[in-house]
């Protein structure tokens, strides 16, 4: 049966121009969904599309207001019954979080695939069309359903949750760390190899007007304790992304104790590409710290702020960590 693929732009390299075969300094946001889908080859007998071009935004200046309104036309768009799956091309620079961002509001088991490009329109052996391309296809494939928020991208099926931006200008850009990916993608055929392990809690952003605000503290060495005073005073969550298994200094530890009345949710995750954040007694014991497990710092940002537009309570924001 031929599925009904609803496609939404929103800007991004996959959509950019610059001079004709160069591959840096361009514009993106140059050519609209209607444009990209019309360089495709032929969907015949896979996919009906449908499309929109919901912004065009070079995703590095994405704001928390476009996330959070995507999230909810992604939703309103998949409540539709004759739409079978979305895609959605968008920049490279922050689609791990888009996607992850995605995964946590998926409404149903149909296919969210997004993908893009990171070469623009114009250049030399673009890359966009055919991870376009596959990502329709993906997104049609039945083995999708039922699996979040998936990012098809150079041949290969990665989830939104684990998925990392691991170049900033190979084709082949985007890994899932140690965890590999679930699949691959050859022509219009998706093989799968594995399934996500982490559910989503399929939130609901219908009734919300403005996401929290969630900053990351990023510890380096001779990182001043002072910047946390001004994450305490603008932010409802804080991540700190710290050495090591997480770890932060003694200077940092004793501010955190000496304000921890009145500092917001605070997640302890690691600037270290792999591994697990957890509890440590020698760490955590009498700390406001909520674990990230498995979640960057940029992960475990968006997971927490969906958990705010939820709840406040520290204990149930850490079984959400350990769930999702």
């Amino acid at each position: 049966m031929i599925k009904r693929i609803h496609v939404i732009g929103t800007g991004g390299t996959i959509s950019a121009a610059g001079e004709a075969g160069k591959t840096t300094s361009y514009q993106a946001g140059a050519f609209d969904a209607s444009q990209l889908l019309e360089g495709l080859p032929s969907l015949d007998g896979i996919a009906d599309l449908t499309y929109e071009q919901i912004f065009s935004v070079a995703s590095e200046s994405l704001s928390n207001a476009q996330l959070l309104q995507l999230g909810q036309r992604v939703q309103a768009v998949l409540a539709d019954e004759s739409v079978d799956g979305v895609v959605i091309s968008h920049g490279t620079d922050t689609l791990e979080e888009t996607a992850y961002f995605l995964h946590l509001t998926a409404p149903s088991d149909k296919p969210i695939v997004l993908t893009g490009a990171m070469r623009p329109a114009t250049a030399a052996s673009a890359d966009g069309p055919m991870n376009l391309y596959q990502a329709i296809c993906l997104a049609a494939s039945d083995q999708a359903v039922g699996m979040g928020a998936l990012v098809a991208f150079s041949d290969g099926i990665y989830s939104g949750r684990d998925v990392q931006k691991t170049s900033n200008f190979r084709p082949q850009a985007f890994d899932s760390r140690n965890l590999g990916c679930l699949g691959y993608l050859r022509e219009d055929q998706a093989y799968f190899l594995q399934r996500p392990t982490k559910p989503s809690p399929r939130i609901d952003l219908s009734g919300i007007d403005q996401l929290p605000r969630v900053d990351i503290a990023y510890y380096h060495v001779g990182a001043s304790a002072d910047i946390l005073d001004f994450f305490k005073d603008h932010a409802d969550g804080i991540v700190l992304a710290g050495v090591g298994t997480g770890n932060i200094s003694q200077d940092w530890c004793d501010y955190i104790k000496s304000q921890e009345d009145q500092l917001p949710p605070m997640v302890r995750s690691s600037r270290v590409a792999n591994g697990l954040t957890v509890y440590e007694s020698s760490v955590d014991e009498g700390m406001p710290f909520i674990p990230s497990g498995s979640l960057p710092p940029s992960k475990a940002k968006i997971l927490l702020t969906l958990l705010l537009t939820q709840t406040q309570d520290p204990q149930a924001i850490r079984e959400a960590f350990g769930r999702y």
